[in-house]
């Protein structure tokens, strides 16, 4: 029980090590890859290898694909669109949500806005 508990721990410092830093993760990749085109590139033309650049840009294709629109898309949906300390839809706008569906429209926004202004200014008149 004990080293499964470890291994537990080692797995999530990993995985919170990756889910800090899967940008720079994968701007990373993109310039290992790169180099080692580069490199296959100059070999070719000064050396005369064949090595395939055609499956360098798979790779590009690939790093580039699902998984980095997710990773950037995660990112500015939790990271940057949330407060801090605070989940998503879980922040400060949540009172704005009249009917608890989850979602904030501009006319509950209104309506949210339009009460606290009537009670400001009540408060400040009497």
């Amino acid at each position: 029980m004990l080293m499964a508990n470890k291994i537990q721990l080692l797995l999530d410092n990993i995985l919170g090590l990756v889910r800090h830093y899967v940008l720079e993760l994968i701007v990373l990749m993109f310039m290992a890859l790169f180099s080692l085109w580069s490199f296959a590139f100059l070999a070719n033309g000064l050396y005369g290898y064949q090595f395939d650049l055609q499956s360098c840009w798979g790779g590009f294709s690939a790093i580039g694909g699902a998984g980095v629109l997710a990773a950037v898309k995660y990112c500015t949906d939790s990271w940057k669109n949330s407060p801090e300390g605070y989940m998503p839809g879980d922040g400060p706008l949540k009172d704005f949500d009249e009917d608890n569906d989850g979602k904030i429209t501009f006319a509950e926004m209104a309506e949210v806005f339009a009460k606290k202004a009537a009670e400001f200014t009540k408060e400040k008149s009497g």
